[in-house]
């Protein structure tokens, strides 16, 4: 045999022994049975708790090509395109070194009291554009109202990157961490929110440990809880020119986080406006609209420091235009405070309140 020929052979020996062991640990870790790459990724089938769960395991892939693949490998019974639209009906979770992107479509998440599944990016790039993404109940053909039994929910956590941009985000999460709807949390996720809606969510988009995730021209609207949460290190968050509106709670939730910005927003019709609270430091408030809500317009407590509100229309809140408790804040110059039912309230344990 030639020289060449023997090294040829090595080669082919190794990429075996190579192949082997991947084959080997993917069976013991939670019998993941992988399939043949599709045209541009791959995938795996695990098994879990209550069933199957579905993995991106490398490459980049559309729904269309994914569908596609797990129809030629006979499990058109997680992912299938009916009645113009997706519906996924085991969880997904996309993993480091994989992609999914979801353009231009509308997928339903199955979301039924015994079984509603899970869009995730775990380690991985999830991006939605020009879609919609809700949960599904199938013998209704409707969203999922209720929440009490669980829902449908989206995630990106673990160093992940989610982007939703001109989509819309419906009938998603409950009551349960990390199930609150559309959630970036953990190891310095991020991405991007931009020209998309929320509504109807259990949190209309929850931020927990986030960094520099850009919030912009996106509308929060008749979410069960907040519309908008950023919490515990999502730091360096900037929230710009959102419509937030008719939320449960507070329309945005600011808790134990640093240096954000919230500029040219829309809130209204929420229980609080804004609410800064926690170990928050250095948030600046400028240029929004803060109105009509059914408390506080903008509302400072639990020792949040060095909050700085200016240039700020605040006008016909029921309670106060300003409330601060037990935290400190700058208020000026020019904001408008109208028509509130006080203009700036300072609780008896307020530290520090400049004008």
């Amino acid at each position: 045999m030639s020289r060449s020929g023997r090294r040829r052979r090595r080669r082919l020996a190794t990429a075996g022994v190579a192949l082997l062991g991947m084959t080997l640990l993917g069976a013991a870790a939670g019998h993941l049975v992988t399939r043949p790459p599709a045209e541009r990724g791959s995938y795996g089938i695990r098994e879990v708790p209550g069933g199957e769960r579905l993995e991106l395991l490398g490459g980049r892939m559309d729904l269309p090509a994914l569908a596609e693949a797990l129809a030629r490998d006979g499990r058109p019974d997680i992912l299938a395109r009916r009645d113009g639209a997706f519906l996924l009906s085991r969880s997904l979770v996309v993993r480091r070194g994989a992609s999914l992107e979801v353009r231009k479509t509308t997928l339903r998440l199955r979301s039924e009291p015994s079984r509603f599944v899970g869009l995730e990016a775990r380690g991985g790039h999830l991006e939605i554009t020009d879609s919609t993404v809700t949960s599904w109940v199938p013998g209704t053909g409707r969203p999922d109202e209720r929440l009490e039994d669980g829902r449908a929910w989206v995630l990106a956590r673990d160093g992940s990157v989610l982007d939703v941009v001109r989509s819309s985000m419906e009938r998603l999460g409950y009551a349960r961490a990390e199930r609150y709807g559309v959630a970036w949390r953990a190891a310095a996720s991020g991405g991007t929110i931009s020209r998309s809606t929320f509504a109807g969510n259990w949190y209309g988009a929850y931020l927990q440990g986030c960094r520099n995730l850009r919030v912009e021209d996106s509308v929060f609207a008749g979410n069960g809880g907040h519309g908008l949460v950023v919490y515990q290190g999502s730091n360096d968050v900037t929230l710009a020119g959102n419509e937030v509106h008719d939320n449960r709670l507070s329309g945005i939730d600011v808790n134990s986080s640093l240096r954000l910005r919230l500029t040219g927003n829309v809130v209204d019709s929420n229980g609080f406006g804004v609410h800064i609270h926690g170990a928050s430091r250095s948030v600046v408030a400028e240029a929004n609209r803060l109105s009509a809500n059914r408390l506080d317009g903008l509302r400072v407590s639990s020792g949040a420091a060095q909050v700085a509100a200016s240039r700020n229309l605040i006008d016909f809140n029921r309670r106060a235009g300003v409330f601060i408790a037990h935290g400190s804040a700058e208020i000026g110059p020019g904001n408008r405070l109208l028509d509130n039912e006080m203009g700036v309230w300072l609780s008896s344990d307020a530290p520090t309140a400049r004008p």
